[in-house]
């Protein structure tokens, strides 16, 4: 059975991305494991006039989990859905709960920020997206599930043996039966080297039996390109795969991945090479 993790906040976005992780499982035979990460505050919270323990707030988390765990449930009766509370910060418990159960995925929600809030490093989405080596679903604040039929894998052409991880892509292609469809985004070849002839015949020999689909988009604008690619091809899920450029790559997401993670109107898959 494949797991998906889901982290909870309970925030709309996150109870948002619970309900597309459970449509997704129920797709693909799965389950949903919904944590919730929490730290104990230094200055206790007060309910009702009266002091909460870190016990107390321990038990209002599991109470709220259980309440949208039977919430989900009655929308959507099939799929299997637990839910569990681990003590630290977000990126440490889902190292923890992945070393201990099997995790093939990670789905969690992204609100929609602008310029400002784009430059800043915060994010618990992003902060895990750039720093697991498991696949993470980014869905959109707004976005609501589709069967996923169509799978778009955006590439440069750049060392694609090395850069993208065609196994984990592949998991994915098997457990949802969606069309894979590779899309690159160039200007007047401005980005095509000497290399991307023989680098686009390695990246059509990875996925021969998969039998995709190829498209050029010619936008100057990689963001712009593939929305617009999205939108008139109905793509379900947009993979992207972050190239390790440098070491500040453990700290930020390349610019590219972030720009189409934040203003994505799909779910983005971020796999690692």
């Amino acid at each position: 059975m494949k797991t998906i993790l889901v982290p909870v906040d309970f925030s709309d976005t996150s109870i948002n991305a619970v309900r597309y992780a459970a449509q997704l499982a129920v797709q693909i035979n799965g389950k949903v494991m919904m944590l919730h990460a929490y730290q104990y505050p230094v200055i206790h919270p007060v309910n009702k006039g009266m002091e909460l323990t870190d016990e107390g707030v321990k038990e209002i988390n599991l109470k709220e989990l259980a309440r949208i765990k039977q919430v989900v449930e009655s929308e959507i009766p099939l799929v299997k859905l637990e839910y569990l509370i681990i003590n630290g910060e977000l990126r440490g418990v889902i190292n923890v709960f992945a070393e201990n159960f099997r995790t093939d995925l990670i789905v969690m929600g992204l609100s929609g920020a602008g310029k400002v809030k784009e430059l800043l490093i915060g994010s618990n989405t992003l902060d895990v997206a750039a720093n697991t080596t498991i696949p993470v679903i980014i869905v959109p604040k707004k976005s609501k599930f589709k069967p996923v039929e169509k799978i778009a894998l955006a590439t440069d052409f750049r060392d694609v043996v090395a850069n993208i991880p065609d196994t984990q892509v592949k998991l994915f292609l098997a457990a949802t039966g969606a069309r894979l469809h590779i899309v690159n985004v160039d200007y007047q070849h401005e980005y095509a080297t000497v290399d991307t002839p023989m680098q686009s015949g390695l990246l059509e020999a990875m996925f021969q039996s998969w039998s995709p689909e190829y498209h050029f988009v010619e936008d100057y604008n990689v963001q712009e390109g593939l929305s617009r690619y999205i939108e008139a091809n109905n793509i379900n899920i947009l993979i992207v795969v972050p190239h390790k450029q440098n070491m500040l790559h453990k700290l930020f997401m390349p610019n590219h991945t972030k720009q189409l993670v934040f203003h994505s109107k799909v779910p983005v898959m971020v796999v690692h090479e």
